[in-house]
């Protein structure tokens, strides 16, 4: 299953899918896709434009915390702010087989006063 993320600025794409490793188990590969041109480019310490987002996961099942990601995906370093690349990422999570309520949050960290 495909969603589109939408903020009042950012926009991002997520998708997952479950899958079975004999030696792990049951785990889950999400997907996320962050629009570069919904963005907020800006000079990091390498001279370099790069974009920062958070991202936070979290897998509640019966009312427990089965899972929680909190972590920052940057872009890659872009010279100019002529043309905005999106970026992506890639999780592997452990979960058993079962039901879950799931929550995603996408903040862009470089936006004043950012918006979930």
């Amino acid at each position: 299953m495909s969603w589109l993320l939408k903020s009042a600025d950012l926009s991002a794409y997520y998708y997952y899918s479950p899958f079975y490793n004999s030696e792990v188990g049951t785990y889950l590969e999400t997907y996320i896709t962050v629009i570069g041109n919904s963005a907020v480019f800006k000079k990091n310490e390498n001279g370099k434009y790069q974009a920062v987002v958070e991202v936070t996961m979290l897998f509640n099942q019966e009312g427990k915390v089965k899972e929680f990601r909190k972590y920052n995906l940057k872009s890659q370093e872009i010279d100019a702010p002529t043309s905005l690349p999106n970026f992506i990422d890639l999780q592997r999570i452990n979960l058993k087989e079962g039901l879950y309520n799931f929550e995603l949050k996408i903040k862009d960290l470089q936006t004043e006063n950012a918006k979930e």
